[in-house]
């Protein structure tokens, strides 16, 4: 009676498991973690091309002139970056249960569209081999069994190394005191 009595306690007073996240929620926190992945590659393998086929002159034509002419190398890195990502978000959709995770970029149709792009993406230098990148309005859809439930941009920054930036930097402070005068100030023609 007493065993009897111990295994129908045991099999009654099971412990319920915790409260189970919702699908959408998890969909959204795998989606946005594959985002953290994708644009720490595309702006990395961005960076990388972009170093080793530099825009130093903006062509003359309406995509050319997207990039600003005192910064081309800067912008068609952004410009790239931005391109690189929307490519990888594209194929990043993530589905959990009856959630479906998505997240993209606006597409590039005409100059305008590449500018706003351009505008995304932030590519700042720590001095130290590495570039942090920042790409805002990244949009984040959820849908539950064909219904969206959530939208919302984010904005997501990943640190790459790379010294694509502090090498442009030092090369352009280098031929800035290349080219002045023996008078302009300091630099290598006053040496």
């Amino acid at each position: 009676l007493l065993v009897s009595a111990a295994v129908v306690a045991a099999s009654v007073e099971r412990p319920t498991p915790g409260p189970r996240r919702p699908d959408a929620a998890v969909a959204a926190d795998r989606a946005t973690a594959s985002v953290r992945a994708a644009v720490r590659t595309a702006v990395a393998t961005a960076l990388d091309r972009g170093a080793a086929n530099p825009v130093v002159t903006p062509a003359d034509s309406p995509y050319g002139r997207v990039l600003n002419d005192s910064r081309p190398y800067r912008d068609s890195l952004a410009i790239r970056a931005y391109v690189r990502v929307k490519r990888a978000l594209a194929a990043t959709t993530v589905a959990v249960g009856d959630a479906t995770a998505t997240v993209s970029l606006p597409a590039v149709d005409d100059p305008e569209d590449l500018r706003a792009g351009k505008r995304r993406v932030a590519l700042a230098g720590r001095g130290n081999g590495t570039v942090a990148a920042t790409i805002r309005n990244v949009t984040l859809v959820v849908r539950v069994d064909g219904r969206v439930v959530r939208r919302e941009n984010r904005t997501f920054t990943a640190t790459v190394a790379s010294p694509a930036l502090e090498l442009h930097d030092r090369v352009v402070a280098y031929d800035d005191r290349l080219s002045k005068g023996a008078v302009a100030g300091p630099g290598f023609g006053r040496q």
